[in-house]
């Protein structure tokens, strides 16, 4: 090569230099010595452009020769120069051959090049390209950046020295004195360059650990939040509250507790009579053993979900995460990095225990475990042997503490016990210590003269037969005595049970006359009979209901809510202002069938009694004349409706759980209800769904709620009367509705933005089995389609009862009763039990509907949906069941380990493997940094081959150019078939679009499109959506759906518009995997040329025409749910008519 020619490539390396520092510069982070590195090369591209100007002015005047000369005894262009290496070394990087450098410059700069010159050219320079897809640092290391800095300095000097020089003999000179100086600037560039790589390691290895604390953190509290445990603690210190300073120390000295305390026994039960301390006495040995590893439940009658076995595990297994975080943190990725569901754990109780009793044993620390009140868990005889298996390992020391009932006495007679019954002069020590704190305390008594305190104590003690409930029940009835003989009388009197204690107080109450009569009773029936917690405002406005009448009673409103606490003196206690019975023994006394004998018998809580009471109650609430104008239309006058009628919520929620125990066939209670739902004439009806659509919406929840701050429609008129024959909850009520209403039986319930399915549909959303029966045996269809919980927000298709069944999770005995029934089983059923992984009932659906029956596209989507959900017992299922591991869902165009590899589920993509499928599907799918997190698998090498080095490519206009022109002229082929032959192999122009920008979106975000392509000239044949995206990482969802994409509330859309409208629907391109941080890249293929001509896609496709802007739309769905959305690409391929060169 000639010197001219040699300085006229270098000229053209300038523009490779300029794409390199542009790339640089785009980078987020790089170090000091990288920015210097990126401004040597920008100032060697702009030398080397002056050069190139002053070569082509003094090409016009004089000869190059003498010039050039000098230049070239500088040695900047010769192949072994500093220049023409360092320059070779970066196009490698690049991927340009050496042998191909020189020719790739000359052919840039010299316009007569030869066309394999200029393809040569393409070739090479489609490293532009290249510099996009690949980091240059990631490719060039320590030692080589240093090398290449030094030599890039040397050649920028040298490119400098010759922009100035006059002369041969001046360049000759200053080479060498640069040579000198660019030997010592390198010695200082490499320590400085040492320097700042290890202060950049130093704060990189800060970061990740405070990243990973962080990270690990969030985890063990994301995982303590999903077992949804109880607040032990606060019941605790509620409880230590009521003990007293120097009692219960006598158990902590006991030979049994010691013997239990230093593991000699593994069991310590505590059994006593009710109300005999047994709450407080386990609250002291939690408080003695603080400082050791203890975990703790108390079961509490007032609050249900505590007294359920596996809430009791699910806590006792979150107190222990919490205590040991950091392994936890390690067991918690184990699962995660296993794709195991926490969830399916959390269902199965034997894991949860299987999971306490592991951690404890790795721990190798005794672990006390204290639950108190057995007696009251609704299962004790399933939580027991739970409890006692713990004690497989000695580390484990378990406090039990119960009535001393004989089925429980039974179980637990094996081990250690103390009976307090046994005990009389401790526990007798203790309430005396107690009366003597509460006679000096307690304002009202502590007035008295002592002789009469002497009096109280002494007579307490000798009749407390060991029960401080019975003890504190006195000293209450003593505050209202208002002399010393009063007392006395009292003290002479006093009752030997608390039973009798108990018809003591409300014979009192009645003493006052029939107004506290009615008031106490009522008061008492919302306590025992509510189904929620109840609060002391609304008792106080359900009070002043009286039946049948269309106003509240003025007249029995309370002046202060304070004094329900009053008329009910001991038997109530109220605690943040939620109202319960004080102690189980008050329930017990109420709803004994003995007390109906007793002149307090109007007391009785018999069941069936109290809930038509309260049913007649919440209805006529519902019916007051207030609520005859219909919904509150807007937000602030609903809040203001509640603030006047508090009830409303209480009414709403608890009126199902009053009419399913009422008696049946009630005509007074019928008649209120028919007042409700069929009066024309009145809007009750929308009022009680506004409320109740309301409460469902937010997760309501009597004593928390606040309208003035939740996100809701508060105009929405509720749903229409066919929903309430499944809500109700209560046959003979949805059995006579129905009678009287046929044309509810198929009718789909709905309401301006919900359309809630048939009632059949809804009963079986509910579970409610019984009202199944009722509405197949009036006649329903059971294969009618309906919509459920369509909403504004998301369509859905209409689904079978037997759809419905899959998906909401019924049990065995529900799908069962509908197969027996008669439903249909076709490809939407065996759909919809993939789709939500109901392996258990893949061989009757199989049996009923063969895959042999199925459209070979429907078996495909069904074995996609399966590796969708990630699991793998389903995928094996279908596997074995005849699907085909390589299949493709012609509707999103995934195949099935692209599915298994987007989500994550290494277990599914190994049973894949295992049973056929190859990586070379994954060839157009799938980049490498998506099987970063499988390297350590074995089929991680294997599917890594096949990465991008095969993509599909994407044709630019002149390459679709030759190919046509070799077809037509190397071939022969007609010009019209040249086109066939490439619009067969899929040889199509394309179009695209991107965007790289974080942005969050909610269901209340503008309906504007995150990205949006204009279509092209030209037949359309595929659409490609590429999205990195991830909702907000948790979820109030069924925990077996999260790590799935099942119940994931945000998603992709995809519209047409044209000149500012939407042509046709929206389309779904892809989901969110469900509550998961972790972003994740879904690549979605709308093929025409593959899809069926009558599938909805295709039809979709068709619709789109020159100039349509295609919208790629975010969506969320219900508060809290956030679709951030970090980047996304739309590539639409076409075919146009080739211009033949």
């Amino acid at each position: 090569m000639d010197a001219g020619a040699s300085v006229l490539a270098y000229f053209a390396i300038a523009q490779l230099i300029k794409a390199i520092v542009t790339y640089g510069r785009d980078m987020l982070e790089y170090s000091k010595e990288r920015e210097l590195f990126l401004g040597e090369l920008e100032a060697l591209a702009e030398i080397l452009s002056r050069l190139k100007l002053l070569v082509e002015s003094k090409s016009h005047s004089s000869p190059l020769d003498p010039w050039i000369e000098a230049l070239q005894k500088l040695d900047l262009f010769q192949d072994n120069a500093v220049l023409g290496q360092t320059l070779q070394d970066i196009a490698l990087k690049l991927g340009v051959p050496d042998s191909d450098i020189y020719t790739l410059m000359v052919t840039r700069s010299t316009p007569s090049a030869t066309p394999s010159d200029r393809s040569l050219r393409r070739k090479v320079f489609s490293g532009a390209r290249k510099i996009k897809a690949m980091s240059i640092w990631a490719l060039i290391g320590k030692s080589d950046m240093v090398d290449l800095l030094a030599r890039v300095q040397r050649m920028c000097q040298m490119a400098q020295i010759a922009l100035s020089a006059y002369s041969a003999e001046q360049l000759a000179k200053m080479s060498e004195t640069v040579h000198q100086h660019l030997d010592l600037y390198q010695q200082r560039i490499s320590a400085k360059l040492d320097e700042g790589l290890e202060q950049i390691r130093d704060q990189v290895a800060s970061l990740q650990q405070e990243s990973k604390i962080e990270k690990d953190d969030v985890r063990v509290r994301k995982f303590i939040t999903e077992l949804h445990p109880v607040d032990s603690e606060t019941k605790h210190w509620s409880i230590l509250e009521q003990k007293q300073n120097g009692t219960c120390t006598w158990l902590l000295n006991h030979p049994c507790y010691t013997s239990w305390l230093f593991s000699k026994e593994s069991v310590l039960c505590l059994l006593g009579q009710p109300g005999s301390g047994k709450s407080v006495l386990c609250s002291s040995v939690i408080e003695a053993l603080r400082s050791t590893n203890i975990i703790y439940h108390y079961c509490d009658f007032r609050d249900q979900n505590s007294t359920n076995v596996k809430t009791i595990f699910h806590s006792l297994l979150a107190q222990l995460a919490k205590q040991n975080s950091e392994q936890w943190n390690e067991k918690l990725r184990q699962i995660t990095d296993s794709k195991l569901n926490v969830s399916q754990l959390r269902l199965m109780l034997d894991n949860v225990v299987d999971m306490i009793i592991d951690d404890i044993s790795s721990r190798h620390k005794q672990q006390y475990v204290v639950i108190d009140a057995l007696d009251e868990c609704e299962d004790f005889d399933l939580l027991i042997p739970c409890l006692l298996r713990l004690v497989s390992i000695p580390q484990v020391s378990l406090l039990l503490s119960s009535r001393q009932e004989r089925d429980i006495y039974d179980l637990l007679s094996d081990h250690s016990i103390i009976s307090l019954m046994d005990e009389g002069e401790s526990v007798l020590a203790d309430i005396t210590t107690h009366i003597a704190r509460e006679l000096k305390d307690r304002q009202k008594l502590s007035r008295l003269p002592s002789p009469l305190k002497a009096d109280i104590t002494t007579t307490l003690t000798r009749k407390a037969d060991g029960m401080f409930r019975w003890v504190q029940c006195q000293l209450d009835s003593l505050i209202y005595c208002r002399t010393a003989g009063a007392v006395k009388d009292a003290l002479l009197n006093l009752p030997k049970t608390l039973y009798e204690t108990y018809e003591r107080i409300l014979s009192s109450i009645d003493a006052k006359g029939p107004t506290e009569t009615h008031a106490a009773r009522r008061i008492l029936q919302w306590i025992v009979g509510s189904s929620t917690p109840i609060t002391l405002t609304e008792i106080s406005s359900a009070l002043q209901i009286e039946v049948g009448q269309p106003k509240l009673n003025e007249d029995l409103r309370l002046f202060d809510e304070e004094e329900i606490l009053s008329i009910c003196k001991s038997l109530v206690i109220c605690r943040s202002g939620v109202v319960s019975l004080s102690h189980f023994t008050v329930k017990e006394f109420l709803v004994q069938e003995t007390l109906a004998g007793l002149n307090i018998g109007h007391y009785t809580m018999l069941n069936s009694t109290l809930h038509y009471e309260l049913s007649l109650h919440c209805l006529t609430y519902l019916l007051l004349d207030v609520f005859k104008m219909g919904p509150a239309p807007s937000k602030e006058l609903y809040a203001e409706r509640l603030k006047e009628y508090p009830f409303l919520p209480c009414a709403v929620i608890q009126l199902p759980d009053h009419l399913s125990s009422a008696p049946q066939n009630n005509e007074e209670i019928y008649s209120l209800i028919s007042r409700l739902l069929l009066d024309p004439t009145l809007r009750h009806y929308d009022s009680f769904t506004q409320t109740e659509q309301f409460m469902s919406f937010i997760g309501f929840t009597s004593k928390n709620y606040d309208v003035l701050n939740r996100d809701h429609s508060y105009v929405d008129i509720g749903l229409s009367p066919p929903w309430f024959v499944a809500w109700c909850r209560t046959g003979w009520i949805a059995q006579r509705l129905l009678r009287e209403r046929p044309e509810w039986l198929n009718a789909e319930a709905f309401s301006p933005n919900w359309i809630y399915g048939t009632p059949l549909c809804w009963a079986i959303h509910m579970g409610s089995w019984d009202i199944v029966q009722v509405i197949l045996d009036s006649g329903a269809d059971i294969d009618k389609k309906s919509v459920v919980c369509e909403t504004r927000f998301r369509h859905s298709r209409p689904s079978s009862p037997l759809e419905h069944a899959f998906a909401c999770r019924s049990s065995g005995e529900g799908v069962k009763l509908l197969l027996d029934r008669g439903a249909k089983v076709s490809f939407e059923e065996l759909s919809s039990v993939v789709y939500h992984a109901r392996e258990e009932f893949i061989p009757l659906v199989l049996e009923r509907c063969p895959l042999s029956q199925l459209q070979p596209h429907e078996r495909s989507e069904i074995i996609v949906t399966a590796v969708r959900t990630g699991h793998i017992g389903m995928v094996q299922a279908l596997l074995d069941a005849g699907c085909d591991p390589n299949a493709v869902d012609p509707g999103s165009g995934k195949g099935t380990l692209q599915a298994a590899i987007e989500l994550g589920t290494t277990g599914v993509v190994d049973v894949l493997i295992r049973g056929g499928a190859s990586p070379e599907a994954l060839y157009q799918f799938i980049s490498p940094d998506q099987l970063d997190w499988a390297s350590s698998y074995e089929w991680y090498s294997q599917c890594l081959s096949m990465g991008p080095s095969s993509s599909k490519k994407l044709y630019s206009a002149e390459e679709l150019q030759n190919i046509h022109a070799l077809l037509v002229i190397k071939l022969g082929l007609p010009v019209n078939v040249a086109i066939v032959v490439m619009d067969l192999a899929e040889h199509w122009a394309n179009k695209s679009v991107s965007r790289n920008e974080e942005i969050s979106f909610t269901q209340n975000s503008e309906e504007i499109p995150y990205l949006r392509v204009v279509a092209p000239n030209g037949n359309l044949r595929s659409i490609v959506f590429i999205t990195s995206s991830h909702d907000q990482g948790y979820s109030g969802e069924p925990e077996v759906s999260k790590g799935t994409y099942q119940n994931s509330h945000t998603w992709f859309e995809a519209a047409i518009m044209r000149h500012g409208e939407q042509v046709g629907g929206r389309r779904f391109i892809q989901a969110n995997v469900h509550a998961s941080w972790q972003s994740r890249t879904h690549r979605n293929i709308w093929n025409m040329t593959r899809a069926d001509r009558d599938s909805d896609m295709y039809h979709w496709m068709m619709s789109i025409s020159a100039g349509d802007e295609i919208w790629m739309l975010p969506r969320a769905q219900y508060p809290g749910w956030v679709n951030y959305v970090q980047a996304a690409e739309i590539t639409i391929c076409y075919t146009e008519d080739v211009v033949i060169l």
